[in-house]
């Protein structure tokens, strides 16, 4: 079996109530609301705890299960026949939107705009491939949610890349106080959140990463709100996919071509 140290983040009691007893309980009530959410008691294990070689470390919030539709004994099992070379196992939702989408950049513009803008700017400070636009990824190369379970090789990139943006989001007050749209236009939350949870799209689609990723996920309702015909566009999002994936291995354009005259023939509808 799989060594994993898979932990599930929980912030008051009523969100207590909600963990697969499964997963390891790691407690974030006590931090104070600063508009990080999951990503303080993430960042905090790794800079307080030693991380063992070839284990897999993940930190999954109360909504997994909801978001995803797989629990603690499928994630097991899942990383159990996984490939001894394989670093991160990837469980987003959102695999319609990953799809459909050129990155998960685009994807937030519809939801929280200038965020490829800022994320560009903490590039260009700390010395990084600032060229979002280029940037290709499909279901194996990106993650919402921080819903991914990773090794040693990988925590260590995220880490350093989460420190880097921890220090610049500290040294520009506009960008830790920002809010933007979360859900509705009417409701808001810190727009650094949003961005931290693709520093690891970014470190998948830059790196050299071997990852896995859950088929279930695959599987998972298409979201109305953005896409009104839903399933019965299923297809055109697998394809939409699989070009992505192919351009990535080859770099012929014609498949980048090809995707977004795929995606052309799904309707597409903005959420506010």
């Amino acid at each position: 079996m799989s060594k994993a140290k898979i932990f599930q983040i929980y912030y008051d009691d009523r969100s207590k109530c909600k963990l697969d007893d499964g997963f390891l309980a790691l407690d974030n009530s006590f931090l104070k609301n600063d508009g990080w959410y999951e990503f303080s008691p993430i960042f905090n294990y790794f800079e307080l705890n030693s991380i063992e070689d070839d284990v897999w470390y993940g930190f999954l919030s109360p909504k997994f299960k909801s978001k995803t539709g797989c629990d603690s004994t499928y994630v097991r099992q899942f990383l159990d026949h996984a490939p001894k070379k394989a670093e991160v196992a990837i469980f987003s939702p959102g695999w319609d939107q990953l799809s459909y989408f050129v990155n998960p950049w685009e994807q937030g513009e519809v939801w929280h705009p200038t965020i490829g803008q800022i994320t560009e700017k903490f590039l260009v400070a700390t010395q990084r491939n600032a060229n979002l636009r280029d940037v290709v990824t499909d279901v194996t190369t990106s993650v919402f949610s921080n819903y991914f379970i990773a090794k040693k090789r990988f925590w260590m990139a995220w880490l350093e890349i989460a420190k880097d943006f921890k220090q610049f989001v500290a040294s520009n007050d506009e960008f830790n106080t920002l809010l933007v749209s979360y859900g509705s236009a009417q409701n808001q939350a810190h727009m650094k959140t949003f961005i931290q949870e693709r520093l690891a799209s970014y470190l998948l689609a830059t790196g050299d990463y071997f990852t896995i990723t859950s088929t279930r996920l695959l599987t998972r309702p298409v979201i109305h709100r953005l896409f009104p015909h839903g399933d019965a566009d299923r297809k055109l999002f697998l394809l939409c996919d699989r070009l992505k994936r192919l351009y990535r291995k080859t770099h012929n354009k014609a498949y980048l071509d090809s995707f977004y005259l795929t995606r052309q023939q799904i309707t597409f509808k903005r959420p506010y």
